[in-house]
């Protein structure tokens, strides 16, 4: 095994108190998403949309461009649907949303009233627009808690064995909402298991058994037994889940030692339009970014040149796309030549080989900037795993299973696994970032890009994490 290898990261969540580097405990999710998501999101919308009619009727003047300007104002609450989203699943800090929709909203009305004939918008309807966005959080969040402790879901556990059913039992039932009211088990001996697992315990499939509308599966499907009682649960009508599916959209990860690399293969999305449509916003965002950083960069650069000797700029070879390399470009953060020495090391808390104004850089990760070039070029985007060097890639790929299957996309800037897992320090610790990394391979879209993004804001204003 390769000695406390670090997958790199340019932008890391602050650890939560009373975690640990290594801490694999699972983010857990409602169990009934549609259920729990859809209230709230419908009176939110139904709330933007009484807001619309207030703007109509309060200007008194229902003409195209009132309606325009309404229709503009509703629209750019849809971001904080995904947040609503968000927290109803348990998932993300979608507070930084709901913080980013009032201002913008704002802003936009002001433009608008400044393009648009008519009267101005009524101060009101900006009033509830801010209301609306700063209560949904707590209110969403209350009906969460609410729902998943009074109308849990009920499922049925079909296993091929008592171990594997206690070991279901104890990770499924972390899942809040999800509650497994009998268990399935072929061939077992009923009345010992059910005293072991402490429920109704079912040596075979029994019309008679009552068992729930939903069924979750937490065996391999190749166990004749098992197939033959899946057969029998789908003639009666019943739903299959498997366990792996569940855990995979309840915890935001994949579970890399139990799953099939076909199967994730087979379930990733591949659409060319939606590559189409990111890579073009991709494009044109880092080209805006560029742009308006231009200041900064100079300033950046000068500082830079006044502390040490060497160049302004770092480049570095990193695995991307397809595992091709390409030269990553940063900030020059440490002294130059620091690896000469040392060789491929990753940085620590404290490394000397980071000059003064490389720790200011680092810390609110004003090095990783330039990287916009690279999405230029082509070699990332805004958003997806972090690209590995090719020290660390090819011994982290014969320790971790699967680990080549994150260059399916192209790296990102920021990610999945950097907003949602602590620094990696260790070979375990990259197999759970590559557990977030496929889980964004598989659940790709531009609203989960857009919440990463957001995300990753509030890490960098707040320093966490940085090395």
């Amino acid at each position: 095994m390769t000695p406390s290898l670090v997958t790199s990261t340019a932008l890391e969540p602050r650890l939560l108190p009373g975690t640990t580097r290594s801490s694999r405990a699972p983010n857990l999710s409602p169990a009934r998403p549609a259920a729990v998501i859809v209230p709230p999101t419908v009176l939110y919308v139904v709330t933007i949309a009484a807001t619309t009619l207030m703007h109509a009727w309060l200007v008194g003047d229902p003409s195209v461009w009132t309606l325009l300007r309404a229709g503009t104002l509703a629209a750019i609450q849809l971001p904080a649907l995904y947040a609503v989203r968000a927290i109803v699943e348990g998932r993300g800090r979608p507070q930084h949303v709901f913080l980013l929709v009032p201002p913008a909203a704002a802003l936009l009305a002001i433009t608008l009233d400044v393009l648009l004939p008519g009267e101005l918008l009524h101060p009101l309807t900006l009033a509830v627009i801010f209301l609306v966005s700063y209560s949904a959080q707590p209110l969403a969040r209350a009906w969460r808690d609410l729902w998943v402790r009074y109308r849990p879901a009920r499922v049925t556990l079909l296993a091929s064995s008592e171990w594997g059913a206690s070991e279901s039992v104890r990770r499924l039932e972390q899942i809040p909402g999800l509650s497994i009211t009998s268990i399935v088990i072929p061939g077992c001996n009923a009345e010992t298991t059910a005293r072991l697992l402490g429920r109704p315990v079912h040596d075979r499939v029994d019309h008679e058994a009552g068992f729930e509308k939903r069924v979750i599966v937490s065996c391999p499907m190749r166990d004749p037994a098992v197939g033959h009682s899946i057969a029998q649960l789908v003639a009666m009508g019943h739903t299959i889940s498997s366990k792996s599916r569940v855990l995979r959209g309840a915890e935001g990860r994949v579970d890399t030692v139990r799953a099939d690399p076909l199967n994730l293969l087979l379930s990733r999305p591949s659409h060319w339009l939606y590559d189409a449509i990111t890579r073009f916003a991709n494009v044109v965002a880092a080209a805006i970014g560029l742009t308006i950083l231009l200041p900064l960069f100079a300033v950046v650069a000068v500082f830079i040149k006044l502390e040490s000797q060497g160049p302004v700029f770092y480049r570095q070879r990193r695995m991307g796309l397809g595992g091709r390399a390409f030269d990553l470009i940063k900030f020059r953060s440490m002294y130059q030549d620091a690896e000469q020495r040392s060789g491929p090391v990753w940085a620590s808390e404290d490394d000397p080989r980071v000059t003064r104004v490389g720790r200011i850089l680092r810390k609110y990760r004003i090095d990783e900037l330039p990287q916009l070039i690279n999405v230029l070029r082509g070699d990332m985007n805004l958003v997806g795993p972090r690209p590995e060097r090719p020290h660390f890639f090819h011994a982290l790929r014969q320790d971790v299973p699967m680990f080549e299957l994150r260059t399916c996309v192209r790296p990102g800037i920021t990610g999945w696994a950097q907003v949602r897992a602590p620094y990696a320090a260790a070979v375990e610790d990259s197999r759970t970032k590559l557990e977030y990394d496929l889980y964004y391979v598989l659940n790709r879209s531009i609203w989960l890009d857009f919440a990463i993004v957001l995300d990753t804001v509030g890490v960098a204003f707040g320093g966490h994490g940085s090395r």
